[in-house]
């Protein structure tokens, strides 16, 4: 799971990159520092927010109970952003 969210946002964050590249040359010293403290600030709360009963998932129920599906759905998602801004300020 760990390696696909974090392929998964890699690639996303290079697709935007490749599609707004221009933006991010032009802007590169104001948005730097700023998606360097959201991300950091969003592997901090990806974890707190996952622990949260509203989100966690149990894997074994996952087949059993199907409202589990969206569990792991937002899971995947909440993971996604950290690797997504990361990503994106390596540049």
């Amino acid at each position: 799971m760990v390696i696909s969210v974090a392929l998964l946002g890699f690639g996303a964050a290079g697709t935007v990159l490749s599609l707004t590249k221009k933006i991010f040359i032009e802007r590169a010293e104001i948005i730097l520092p700023g998606l360097m403290t959201l991300s950091g600030l969003a592997m901090a709360l990806s974890v707190s927010i996952a622990q949260a009963e509203s989100i966690r998932f149990d894997s074994y129920l996952l087949f059993a109970n199907y409202s589990h599906l969206w569990k792991i759905i937002a899971t995947y998602l909440l993971f996604l952003i950290p690797f997504f801004l990361g990503a994106l300020a390596i540049e």
